[in-house]
């Protein structure tokens, strides 16, 4: 019973943890507007998700997140306060747990690592040539599920990182139309000054 609850509670931290990130993208890169120092207050929450969900989870998901969380900076993709807050944190969360582990394994960190940063490298360089490919083809996500099909075929069947990986992109992308975006008004989130932002 008690993995069962298990696993629901990982995949609600996941999804809360994908509504975090996407959330401090858009008040920090698109200009969304809300309440003093809402940025690193998002970034902490999501640190705070994003370890439960961590807490909560296999080791295949530490392995995917310590290779994540090095592709997203080596991709430039954590450049603001909240993000670096977010990053941080999850860091030093991710780094007390390879200290005490026996035996990291690294063929599947380095593995995971190749191919997040590849994809997301091959993913900028085919956005320059045909800049007017919808960005809904060359998203983030499909780069992450690729990398989890390898994973699973490759090292470990293991169904729970795959749910926390879907769960934490269902949250990520919740905020990508404009209709999903005109609900924040309810949470008292103000959309960018002039219509854009920055990205």
């Amino acid at each position: 019973m008690w993995v069962l609850v298990e696993s629901v509670l990982q995949v609600v931290a996941a999804t809360s943890f994908g509504w975090m990130v996407a959330l401090t993208r858009l008040l920090e890169r698109d200009g969304y507007r809300w309440f003093k120092g809402a940025p690193l207050a998002v970034g902490g929450a999501a640190a705070g998700f994003g370890g439960a969900m961590l807490f909560l989870s296999t080791e295949g998901v530490h392995h995917f997140w310590l290779a994540a969380l090095a592709s997203w900076v080596l991709l430039g993709r954590v450049r603001h306060k909240g993000e670096l807050l977010m990053a941080a944190m999850l860091a030093l969360y991710l780094g007390a747990w390879v200290v005490q582990l026996d035996n990291l394994d690294t063929r599947a960190l380095l593995g995971v690592f190749g191919g997040l940063l590849g994809i997301g490298v091959a993913q900028r360089l085919i956005k320059r040539a045909r800049p007017a490919l919808p960005d809904s083809l060359i998203d983030e996500r499909w780069a992450w599920y690729a990398v989890v099909a390898g994973y699973l075929f490759t090292v470990d069947l293991d169904i729970g990182f795959a749910c926390a990986v879907w769960a934490f992109q269902s949250g990520r992308s919740s905020f990508d139309d404009e209709s999903s975006r005109g609900k924040l008004r309810s949470w008292g989130i103000k959309p960018p000054l002039g219509g854009g932002g920055s990205s």
